[in-house]
C-alpha cells in the first residue's frame, strides 16, 4: 500500500482478542496483519480511516467510485471507517468468488443505493472508464499533442447505443441485478474502474477474510450487522443489507 507504516501497539492488538472466538495463533497473526494494514491507511493514526487516506493507500481516484465504494465500507454512516468496518470491508474482496465480483460491480454502480442502475448511472461509468483509459501509456499517446492529423472528436458513448436503448426501455430507465450480469459479459471494457478497484483491495485482503471466518464461525454474526456480509455468510457477498 502506498502508505507509511505504523507500529503496533500489542496492548491494542490483545484488547481485541475476544475469549469467546478461540482464536489460535495462525488466526491471531490474521488479526495482527488486519490491524497492521487498518493502521498504515490510517495515516494520521486517529483510528479512523478518512476518504482521502483511503485513497491514497489504494491508489484510488477521486471519482463517483471512490464515493460510492466509502459509502458501502462506512457501515454506519459516520463518514469514516473504523477497524470493524475495514476488516469485514477488506474480508468481503477475499471471501468473494466470480458472482460476489459481479455484485460488487452492481452495488458499485447504484450510486444511490436503490437496488437499482440507471442510464445516468452507467452514464458515469462510461466517463470513468474512458477517464481510466486516457491515464494509461496507450491512452496518453492518443492524447498526444503533436500528433497533427485531422481526429474526429469521438462520443464516448458512441459503443453504448445498445445498452443505453435497453436502459430506455426498461422500467424506470433502470435495470436490476438479474438482467445485470448480461451487460457485464457483453461490455466488459466498461467495468474496468470496477476492475482496477477489485483487484487493488483484494490484493491486501486476505487476513481479514480470514478473520471474518473466525468471527463467523465463533458465532458472532452480530459483527456483521448492517455490512456487505450480512446477509452473505456463508453465501453470496456483497449483498444489499437488509
Amino acid at each position: 500500500m502506498g502508505c507509511c507504516a505504523s507500529s503496533i501497539d500489542p496492548a491494542e492488538v490483545g484488547a481485541m482478542l475476544s475469549r469467546e472466538l478461540k482464536i489460535d495463533a495462525a488466526s491471531e497473526r490474521d488479526l495482527i496483519q488486519a490491524y497492521r494494514s487498518f493502521k498504515r491507511v490510517d495515516a494520521n493514526g486517529d483510528g479512523k480511516i478518512q476518504k482521502k487516506e483511503f485513497a491514497a493507500a489504494f491508489k484510488l481516484t477521486g471519482d463517483v467510485f471512490l464515493d460510492r465504494l466509502f459509502m458501502l465500507l462506512d457501515c454506519d454512516g459516520t463518514g469514516f471507517i473504523d477497524f470493524r468496518e475495514f476488516v469485514i470491508g477488506m474480508g468481503a474482496f477475499h471471501l468473494s468468488n466470480s458472482t460476489g465480483r459481479v455484485r460488487f460491480a452492481f452495488r458499485l454502480l447504484d450510486l444511490d443505493d436503490n437496488g437499482a442502475v440507471s442510464k445516468d448511472e452507467f452514464a458515469a461509468c462510461i466517463k470513468a472508464s474512458v477517464d481510466l483509459f486516457k491515464r494509461t501509456k496507450k491512452g496518453q499517446q492518443l492524447q498526444n499533442p503533436n500528433d497533427w492529423r485531422d481526429k474526429a472528436p469521438r462520443d464516448m458513448f458512441a459503443n453504448y447505443k445498445d445498452l443505453f436503448t435497453q436502459l430506455s426501455r426498461a422500467s424506470g430507465n433502470s435495470i436490476t441485478f438479474a438482467d445485470f450480469t448480461n451487460i457485464v459479459v457483453k461490455y466488459p471494457k466498461l467495468f474496468a474502474p470496477v476492475n482496477f478497484i477489485w483487484n487493488n483491495l483484494r490484493k491486501f485482503a486476505k487476513p481479514c477474510g480470514e478473520l471474518c471466518k473466525v468471527v463467523a464461525r465463533a458465532g458472532h454474526h452480530g459483527f456483521f450487522h448492517g455490512s456487505m456480509l450480512e446477509n452473505g455468510w456463508p453465501g453470496v457477498k456483497f449483498y444489499a443489507p437488509s
